[in-house]
């Protein structure tokens, strides 16, 4: 699920107020947001993501402004733990790129087949171009940048 809230100003994710209604709400295909939508605001993909294999994941995030990514060892909101993030003045990335700070990459992160996962990206918007989006390394894969972006088969709405 992609929420934007409007006429927020600033660069840091805690910005984005997320304890109100949001101004736009919609399902995606992707843990990707739609590109240059405006300026001045904040944005959360969240969703439950289903681990497709057991093992080690690495995940990425790719954003403009500033944006972090978390996720929880369960279905649960109040388990996130940040994994990766892009933050100070200026900090942003170029779309889909996803080797510019050493702190846009998570850790490895065990995961279980068939399990479900809360997980949530944050975006806080200032001036000029806008995304966010989230890519992985799955169990097996080598690399050092995402194999792809999360794509929306392993993902389902996350309901509060």
């Amino acid at each position: 699920t992609y929420e934007r809230w409007e006429r927020v100003k600033g660069e840091d994710v805690s910005l984005v107020p997320v304890n109100r209604a949001p101004d736009v709400t919609q399902q995606l295909m992707v843990f990707q947001m739609p590109n240059d939508v405006g300026q001045d605001f904040g944005a959360r993909l969240r969703g439950l993501l289903t681990a497709p294999l057991t093992g080690d994941y690495t995940f990425w995030i790719s954003c403009d402004d500033n944006g972090e990514l978390s996720i929880s060892s369960d279905e649960s909101a109040a388990g996130k733990r940040r994994i990766a993030y892009i933050k100070g003045s200026p900090a942003w990335t170029d779309y889909v790129e996803w080797d510019k700070f050493p702190t846009q990459k998570s850790a490895v992160v065990p995961l279980v087949a068939g399990r479900r996962y809360y997980v949530e990206a944050l975006l806080k918007e200032d001036t000029a171009e806008d995304h966010l989006a989230v890519g992985w390394l799955k169990p097996g894969e080598a690399g050092s940048l995402p194999s792809e972006i999360v794509p929306g088969k392993q993902l389902s709405p996350f309901k509060p």
